[in-house]
């Protein structure tokens, strides 16, 4: 093994910021030598103003909505009904 292979890979779940320029700013611990490192970016996306609106209305409009829960005996005749609709 070369001084330039990795024993062991650590992972760290670290916060930064996406500066205006583009650039990450990110401190990570001590622990970490220098050298190179492989990052990956997750980042958050906005909803649009309309899209927003949109899924409010749908929660809005979900809890309008009347729900009415079956009794056993309801789901056993409309199974039945299906089950011979078969044949």
């Amino acid at each position: 093994m070369n001084d330039r292979t990795p024993a062991a890979v650590q992972a760290f779940r670290l916060y930064g910021n996406v500066t205006p320029d583009h650039k990450l700013e990110i401190e990570l611990p001590n622990t970490v030598q220098e050298g190179p490192a492989e990052v990956i970016v997750f980042t958050q996306e906005h909803a649009q103003k309309g899209e927003q609106a949109t899924f409010e209305s749908f929660l809005h409009n979900l809890k309008a909505s009347p729900r009415r829960i079956k009794s056993k005996e309801e789901i056993d005749l409309y199974l039945k009904t299906e089950q011979n609709s078969w044949e």
